[in-house]
């Protein structure tokens, strides 16, 4: 039943507008997220170990990320069809509808995909051992629930993000990956890696149930049931959605393509696997948080200023991005090698370590563009090019197919290499379609308005110059050196940004 304005006991909508303070809050919540992932991953090699059945869950683990990252965008995609915050009773209304269609439809396609796992689990592994097929295949059957639950958190999450409600959700994220880790780390010690799609499940389990909570306090109950699923308009909204999530899906199947090309070699799996998902990280934190918290001013002032908001958000939030990611980046450039060494070469044989080293290092650079193109994909959901964006991304994953079928007898590295750059033409292609003529001014300006970023981070190899790098200690020193001076250089010297950033910060709502 409807929630008429005047059974509304608690406003959902908030009238909090300190942006800044909402991005840090999220971006704690997304490193916060993203640092029990990594440990997730520390602990599949450290208890698991390194082995066909590891190969085979990362495999699997590569293509449930699809529904993973649908999600994640849902947060930010959906924002622009859920309708008006203007009145909170018709977007109570509408947001119910849309949650109510994309549960529905997620059901189904779960239902699904549960039975085709086998199928699915040998194509993802298709070079590798047998064993490393039938681990991929039971990971992928516990993960159709998992994926589940993920995207209908990620419904209710995009719902308290247009209402500018964003620290909870935040939290339940977190909150979620501790689970994850907890039971995960118990259940693999038990059954071996078996154990990691359960700790998985558990987790977004955790997930879905505090987003289910936290919005009935509001009063938002979306109903559910499948009558849904026999509607034209919940299929229109499940298009819509992905053509919202079409970037980062492509992205995604890029990988489990460069995967399904590396799967020949031990190891080259788990390598390539650690590498990327170190660049989702850097970047989950910077340019993807600050996407997050911006998209409902930006569909305001879209809607009521045309390309010209377009322009003052490329000037305005590119160099944010990377004012967060460059030192991050080029700290783990300057410093990492000791310290993931320690964490990790125990564990990974000596050449799967230095192929992981070096893939992490050359997909930095891939990461940098995405920080500096990301401006473009926000800027054209919230203008709904959904078409658009549907054929860029198709395109996209043929072109990488097309580059790692020709680069593949060059070695991991080759593909590695064909990931990079597949990766940044998806990027530019939504710049493109917002800019038109202007994508020359477009992306000079993004690298422009970036580049005191780059050079304020050359703190970093010049005291990796002095040695510090020779130890982990050392190492952990040169990090938190490099990165205080990094911020005082910034205020001093790009105050424009630097100094800006902790206005915004501390400042009142």
């Amino acid at each position: 039943m409807p929630v008429t304005e005047d059974r509304i006991a608690r406003p959902l909508i908030s009238t909090e507008s300190n942006r800044a303070r909402a991005s840090a809050a999220v971006s704690a919540g997304f490193l916060l997220t993203n640092v029990f992932g990594g440990l997730l991953a520390l602990l599949i090699v450290v208890i698991a170990g390194e082995g066909p059945k590891t190969d085979g869950f990362l495999a699997a683990y590569s293509l449930y990320l699809i529904f993973l990252l649908f999600g994640s965008t849902l947060r930010i995609g959906l924002v622009p069809l859920l309708g008006s915050t203007a009145d909170e009773g018709p977007f109570r209304r509408q947001a119910q509808e849309q949650v109510s269609r994309l549960v529905a439809v997620t059901a189904l396609v779960c239902a699904i995909a549960l039975p085709l796992a086998p199928l699915l689990g040998r194509a993802v592994a298709q070079g590798a051992a047998p064993e490393a097929r039938e681990t991929a295949a039971i990971t992928l059957a516990i993960l159709s629930f998992a994926a589940f639950c993920q995207v209908w958190s990620a419904a209710l999450s995009a719902v308290l993000g247009a209402a500018r409600r964003f620290a909870v959700s935040a939290g339940l994220y977190t909150a979620s990956s501790i689970v994850t880790v907890g039971v995960a780390a118990a259940m693999m010690a038990l059954i071996g890696i078996e154990g990691a799609p359960i700790g998985i499940l558990a987790g977004a389990a955790t997930l879905l149930a505090g987003h289910l909570v936290y919005t009935r306090s509001f009063g938002f109950a979306p109903g559910l049931g499948w009558r849904p699923v026999r509607e034209r308009a919940s299929w229109r909204l499940v298009g819509q959605a992905l053509a919202a999530a079409a970037i980062p899906v492509a992205l995604q199947l890029s990988l489990t393509i460069s995967l399904a090309a590396v799967s020949g070699e031990v190891g080259a799996i788990t390598a390539y696997t650690y590498a990327y998902l170190f660049t989702v990280v850097l970047t989950g934190v910077t340019a993807s948080s600050v996407g997050l918290v911006t998209m409902p001013d930006l569909v305001s002032s879209l809607e009521q200023r045309g390309r010209e908001a377009a322009r003052e958000y490329l000037r305005t939030i590119t160099p944010f991005g990377a004012y967060l990611y460059v030192p991050l980046a080029a700290g783990y450039a300057a410093f990492g090698n000791p310290i993931v060494s320690a964490l990790l070469s125990a564990d990974l044989s000596e050449n799967t370590f230095e192929l992981l080293w070096d893939l992490s290092r050359l997909f930095l650079i891939m990461g940098l563009s995405w920080t500096l193109l990301v401006t473009g994909t926000t800027m054209a959901l919230s203008m709904r090019l959904y078409r658009q964006l549907i054929l860029a991304s198709l395109a996209a994953v043929a072109v990488h197919a097309v580059a790692v079928i020709l680069v593949d007898q060059e070695g991991t590295m080759a593909v590695g290499v064909a990931q990079v750059c597949s990766s940044t033409l998806l990027v530019l292609m939504p710049m493109a379609m917002v800019f038109a003529r202007r994508l020359p001014w477009a992306v000079t300006t993004a690298i422009r308005t970036s580049l005191p970023a780059l050079a304020l981070a050359a703190v970093f190899p010049a005291l990796a110059a002095t040695g510090l790098d020779d130890s982990v200690a050392g190492a952990l020193a040169g990090l938190v050196l490099g990165t205080a001076l990094y911020l005082v250089l910034a205020a001093a010297l790009w105050p424009s940004v630097g100094r800006q950033a902790f206005r915004l910060l501390f400042a009142r709502a």
